[in-house]
């Protein structure tokens, strides 16, 4: 009796596994017939970036992050059908929540699509996470929702386990009922796992004010809502610096330091803008006073110290250095910084060892890899240093600079045709070091 029991039981829980597996596959399958894949183009006319979006009613309006789309000159979106349809209107936007919903020119009616609510998950439901990350179509990853936070930059989001990478921005996150609970937004740099996405509720209140104008109008007028909260104009700012709009850009932090007089993060922006324009004494005075506020924020005394090696401060650069990777171990940019330093003072042994310990504390290496590449070139190591110039790309296939030292290499072993097809790679991607390397051929 006790034999036929327990057979009963695994028959039962065999049933019950094959019967959850397949409720997953037709969740997977039914979601991703909803999501699509954005194409940003540029002025060109060529495709340079790309994300995730998702239909969220039968009309075929795709919903995604606003940064996805925001410096586009055109957006196209090719469906799980592999139909391609071209942007028309833009129906909502929110900056704080960057968020955006438009519409597509000549969409048929959609019988897949997922349906915005006013979810609120918790903390331990298990979702899946549909996008496109580096531009993998259709890729799916699962996890659970791990934490509710409140972040300083980003407002209330969501902490998922689910792995997401660059192009995943803008794709849905569906929980094992079917409901959407959130739209893809970021990764933290600071660690591993690290994802967050924006709730749905969110996106709710967004399609509550549509505020409806063609593509190109839109472009025109900059956005079609201007936030008027501090974390909104630096979220704009950001957007403005991101398109090299950097008076935009230096307006909004202006206006996020009229809001809020203390704002360190509308002091480290306006440092920023004006760097980039060029305004070195007065991003240096604005920088310096944002770290007197919060001497906390990521990357800020990595940007100090590249202002200071600017004036050949090469002492306060490298305290800064040092103390951005105290203060955010895993930011790759002082451990590169601090090898340049050491590179250019003779001291080699130095440079390998600070990109090491790099490699060890940081997650996105490529740069890392790409600045040992051009230690090994000082020291006429060309073998070591196309390994790492390869292994640079292969974790981030758009560093121009791996390009770069891949040609300066290959004219150090006389391969000047190798140079050559490396040239017109470099081309397509970055003029400026395209034009350097040209230089370097046939001078």
């Amino acid at each position: 009796m006790i034999k036929k029991l327990v057979v009963i039981l695994l028959l039962v829980s065999a049933y019950s596994a094959s019967f959850a597996d397949a409720k997953l596959k037709k969740l997977i399958n039914e979601s991703k017939a909803a999501v699509v894949y954005v194409g940003i183009i540029g002025a060109d006319g060529k495709e340079f970036a790309q994300g995730s979006g998702f239909f969220i009613d039968p009309r075929g309006y795709v919903a995604t992050n606003l940064h996805v789309i925001y410096d586009a000159d055109d957006v196209t979106v090719k469906t799980p059908d592999n139909k391609t349809y071209k942007i028309d209107k833009v129906i909502c936007t929110d900056v704080e929540s960057d968020l955006v919903v438009f519409s597509l020119k000549g969409i048929p009616q959609r019988t897949h699509y997922l349906s915005v609510t006013d979810a609120l998950p918790e903390v331990g439901d298990e979702i899946i996470a549909v996008g496109n990350p580096m531009g993998l179509e259709q890729t799916v990853s699962n996890g659970i929702i791990s934490a509710k936070r409140n972040l300083p930059d980003f407002g209330d989001v969501y902490q998922i386990t689910a792995p997401v990478s660059p192009g995943s921005s803008g794709g849905p996150v569906i929980n094992y009922d079917g409901t959407l609970v959130g739209v893809v937004r970021l990764q933290y740099r600071e660690g591993q796992n690290l994802n967050f996405i924006v709730p749905v509720f969110k996106l709710a209140r967004v399609l509550n004010k549509p505020r409806v104008m063609l593509f190109a109008q839109w472009k025109k007028n900059g956005l079609s809502t201007v936030p008027d909260t501090e974390n909104g104009m630096i979220s704009l700012g950001y957007l403005y610096f991101g398109s090299k709009n950097y008076k935009m850009a230096l307006q909004c932090a202006g206006n996020a330091i009229k809001k809020e007089p203390k704002s360190a993060k509308g002091y480290y922006l306006a440092g920023q803008a004006a760097y980039a324009m060029e305004n070195y004494d007065y991003a240096f005075k604005a920088m310096k006073y944002a770290a007197t506020i919060d001497d906390k924020m990521a990357s800020l005394h990595n940007d100090l110290g590249v202002m200071y090696y600017k004036l050949n401060m090469t002492g306060d650069a490298t305290e800064q250095y040092f103390l951005e990777i105290e203060k955010h171990p895993s930011n790759a940019d002082p451990y590169y910084n601090l090898a340049i330093m050491y590179e250019e003072s003779g001291s080699i042994d130095d440079a390998m060892a600070i990109v090491k310990q790099g490699m060890i504390a940081c997650d996105e290496t490529s740069s890392l890899h790409c600045r040992m590449g051009f230690i090994y070139i000082d020291t006429g190591e060309t073998d070591s240093a196309m390994t790492e110039f390869n292994t640079a790309l292969k974790m981030d296939k758009k560093n121009s600079e791996a390009y770069y030292g891949m040609g300066i290499a290959c004219l150090k072993n006389n391969d000047k045709d190798g140079a050559i097809k490396i040239y017109y790679k470099l081309k397509e991607m970055d003029e400026k070091l395209a034009k350097k390397l040209f230089g370097m051929i046939y001078s």
